[in-house]
């Protein structure tokens, strides 16, 4: 695999990953220029004049929410943790209900034999969640701890040769059926054990969980910002055609690794190719050759804008910035030096992605952030990315 570098500059939303330690700006991730305005290109940038007619890139008004910590966003945050700590009541008689989650073992029989994949143990499962449905069916009024043989079948299309369409029997035992939570107190003693003794008390970890939530709001207002600035600028520019053989390689690149991928994830899990593809939400392989055409038109569009912009504004990465660049990357992913870097995936290559990363440093600092309550955005709640 060979051009994967500004794939994964594009991966990131377009968020350049500027990692200096210099003092910031309000628009700009980072004081170290990527870029230098009026300078010489150390690799001479294709035209792509005939194929872009730029739209207004700068100077936008760009509105996002605010980063202020709310109340209840705190509040959402206690309860996630709350409810990650819940305890679920076991009901150990009675019959399994129509909507039930219950805690199972089974064991699956093909021609009297267990079939690989088909048991487990202490399995939660929810009626309706994904079992085969002649097995899912019959799960609704079997009594908590007895032994049932069920008749089942697999569709045709299950996905598996040995298992599409079999009759097979599944032993199945409900162990207990999920009652209500029992959610913890939120007290100094909670917090002194959740924490591993960080914290003894409530108030303060609190006060943390707001600082935290602080700096998500900050991290967040300033994706919201650098996409929305890339989005409002793709829509103003016009696309008019795209260079064949540029399209057709970057085509190939997704294709390529797409499929490999797929298929080492279809090899590990024991299962059908096709069986993968859908499970990404690919139909069939004419689908993901339709999206991988589209991720390649997406990588040619930010490139082709980048180069213009910068023809325009007079953006270069000169040689020092060219190899500052290249360091950050031969450092980060353990590259040998220079030569092999630049080997891996061509200098013309490389450089368009510096100029993709150079310009748009310059887009963020040449846009502005408008904060408005009118924008809305989702709380980071998720309590287990905090370091306790």
């Amino acid at each position: 695999m060979k051009k994967k570098l500004l794939t994964a500059l594009l991966a990131g939303v377009m968020l350049v990953a500027f990692t200096g330690c210099g003092k910031k700006n309000d628009n700009s991730s980072d004081e170290t220029k990527h870029y230098e305005i009026g300078g010489t290109n150390y690799i001479d940038v294709t035209d792509y004049s005939s194929y872009v007619e730029l739209g207004q890139y700068s100077k936008l008004d760009i509105e996002v929410a605010p980063a202020d910590v709310t109340d209840e966003q705190v509040k959402e945050f206690i309860d996630y943790i709350l409810d990650s700590c819940a305890e679920v009541e076991e009901i150990k008689e009675g019959v399994v209900g129509e909507k039930d989650t219950i805690n199972l073992d089974f064991t699956g029989y093909l021609d009297g034999e267990a079939f690989k994949n088909g048991s487990s143990k202490d399995y939660d499962y929810t009626i309706g969640g994904g079992f085969i449905e002649s097995l899912d069916s019959q799960l609704p009024g079997l009594e908590v701890g007895k032994e049932y043989e069920l008749q089942c079948t697999f569709p045709e299309d299950y996905g598996k040769e040995e298992l599409n369409g079999k009759d097979v029997i599944f032993k199945v035992t409900v162990n207990y059926i999920h009652g209500k939570k029992i959610l913890p107190e939120w007290n100094d003693e909670f917090v002194k054990e959740y924490t591993s003794g960080n914290y003894t008390e409530a108030a303060a970890y609190e006060e943390y969980i707001r600082e935290y939530i602080g700096s998500q709001n900050e991290q967040n207002q300033t994706t919201a910002y650098q996409t929305s600035v890339w989005s409002t600028i793709l829509e103003n520019c016009t696309i008019k055609s795209y260079p064949e053989d540029k399209l057709n390689d970057a085509y190939d690149e997704y294709i390529t690794y797409y499929k490999s991928r797929f298929e080492a994830l279809a090899k590990a899990y024991e299962m059908e190719y096709e069986e993968v593809l859908k499970a990404y939400k690919y139909e069939d392989e004419k689908a993901l050759e339709e999206a991988c055409m589209e991720q390649a038109k997406s990588e040619l569009a930010y490139i082709m804008i980048s180069c213009e912009i910068a023809k325009a504004e007079k953006i270069a990465i000169t040689k020092d910035i060219y190899e500052m660049l290249a360091g950050d990357v031969i450092e980060q992913y353990s590259y040998e030096d220079l030569a092999q870097f630049e080997s891996q995936y061509g200098q013309d290559y490389v450089m368009e992605s510096f100029v993709f990363e150079g310009v748009t440093q310059w887009l963020y600092e040449n846009n502005n952030k408008i904060i408005t309550e009118d924008v809305t955005e989702e709380a980071t709640t998720e309590a287990e990315a905090v370091t306790k």
